[in-house]
């Protein structure tokens, strides 16, 4: 399959022709306001990227997919990454991931559903199948559990195992612009707290 991934600017269009895909992609308790991921591309805050693929026999590349980064001196969050459903199954997901892993030097970050919780069967599956999929595209798993805005998350990241501290130092850094208070927000879960939340 053809594809291309474009870093986007603020003023670029395709990044607000991008919202409709990312408010599909992501449950309202995950979402920032669209507005606030422009506000942090156009303020240096954010990278953005659209990935654009065509199909077998087709000639036209489509926007695919969409990933928006939030910026740091050593690290780098990939905060959303998100596949157009028409084109999922295509390996363009580990695609895109490939390509950012050779774009930025620093380690890039990620935050998934904990896989530590008693939960429903199915929904644990789903979990364990992404975490399985961030493994086989080069993600450690930090071992690193952590509370973010009231929903329990892991951490994972490419090139070495990141520790909480660094974690919070970008994410305090970028809420500070927007008078969100990281300490309020964004805790370590102990491995006691852990168990806690697994016995309940």
């Amino acid at each position: 399959m053809k594809i291309s991934i474009e870093k986007l600017q603020a003023q670029d269009p395709q990044l607000r022709g991008l919202e409709k895909l990312y408010h599909a992609s992501f449950p309202d308790y995950e979402a920032k306001p669209f507005e606030m991921i422009v506000n942090g591309v156009k303020e240096g805050r954010m990278d953005s990227y659209i990935l654009k693929a065509a199909k077998e026999k087709e000639t036209e590349l489509k926007p695919a997919g969409l990933a928006f980064l939030i910026k740091g001196k050593d690290i780098m969050l990939l905060d959303y990454l998100a596949i157009n459903p028409d084109f999922q199954s295509g390996g363009l997901g580990s695609r895109m991931i490939k390509e950012l892993s050779s774009i930025y030097d620093q380690p890039l970050i990620i935050e998934i559903e904990s896989t530590n919780l008693d939960i429903k069967p199915e929904d644990q599956d789903q979990r364990e199948r992404r975490k399985s999929f961030y493994i086989r595209n080069g993600f450690f798993d930090c071992n690193q559990e952590i509370e973010l805005f009231g929903v329990q998350m892991e951490l994972m990241s490419t090139h070495r195992p990141i520790a909480y501290p660094e974690y919070f130092d970008l994410l305090d850094q970028y809420l500070q612009a927007y008078q969100i208070s990281a300490s309020d927000n964004i805790c370590f879960l102990s491995q006691d707290r852990k168990s806690e939340s697994q016995k309940k």
